[in-house]
């Protein structure tokens, strides 16, 4: 097929990203056939194996075009309409998820973007759209954010949370608006432009947060960096990333703008 790739929808609904149950609770239908995130592999396969009957061997990229996690707030959760069998995740558990989800792609070699959609809620909750219709924007249908708006804008996500004392623990993440700052700047810039944020940790429940690390992204083109980190104790980890004044893209006084808190426990 003269095809550069293959675009899917891969929502996990209301599961963790790396999860799909078989049968589908609120049908009974086998998933085999389903391409969630969580099972990806069976649409390339699916594709593999379709190429192998023409007698090519291309392996054809995928493309997230469509992702989120519908929230509770403003569905109702267990969903009324489904005897329980639909529950909604709350917007912290969907923020989560979602930088979850994010570097589950990350790691696929074939999968080559991550999308959100949409950007607000619909329309407003009421009973007549089912509370919200298709609730998986980052913000209300207001314009407020939802907690999913700091996760999807810099991304965090630590593979393991729980760990010995004195052991690094992998912390991965994306500097997702840095990009633009940095091209807006123009090449005269130099390596002032390199997008770069900060690990900061905070002790216990109520300590205040210090830089561990500075991570500066090499790749204009790529927000990601995967490091490991060691962290002094129990306690708070977010990222953290100040709008420069060269971003002409942006309001002057942006200022600081912070990751979702990750809580981890060292032993």
């Amino acid at each position: 097929f003269a095809a550069s790739g293959v675009a899917d929808h891969p929502y996990s609904r209301w599961y963790p990203p790396n999860v799909e149950t078989d049968p589908d609770p609120t049908n009974g239908v086998s998933t085999a056939g389903y391409a969630s995130l969580a099972v990806i592999a069976n649409l390339s396969r699916a594709l593999d194996r379709v190429q192998r009957v023409y007698g090519s061997r291309t392996r054809f990229p995928l493309w997230d075009t469509e992702f989120g996690f519908i929230t509770s707030p403003p569905k109702r959760s267990p969903d009324p309409g489904t005897h329980g069998k639909v529950l909604y995740v709350s917007p912290s558990v969907a923020a989560a998820y979602d930088n979850w989800a994010e570097y589950i792609s990350w790691r696929n070699p074939r999968l080559r973007s991550f999308a959100q959609y949409p950007l607000y809620d619909p329309v407003r909750a009421a009973r007549s759209n089912d509370w919200g219709g298709f609730a998986s924007g980052l913000l209300t249908f207001a314009g407020i954010p939802k907690a999913v708006y700091a996760a999807w804008r810099l991304p965090l996500f630590l593979p393991v949370t729980s760990a010995r004392r004195g052991r690094s623990v992998e912390v991965w993440g994306c500097v997702r608006p840095a990009q633009y700052a940095a091209v807006g700047a123009g090449p005269s810039a130099g390596a002032a432009a390199l997008p770069a944020a900060e690990i900061q940790f905070a002790p216990g429940t109520s300590g205040a947060f210090t830089t561990i690390q500075t991570v500066t992204l090499g790749d204009l083109t790529n927000c990601y960096f995967d490091v490991r980190v060691k962290f002094p104790g129990s306690g708070t980890v977010r990222l953290s990333y100040d709008d420069p004044p060269l971003d002409p893209t942006l309001t002057a006084g942006s200022g600081q703008i912070d990751s979702r808190p990750v809580q981890i426990s060292l032993n």
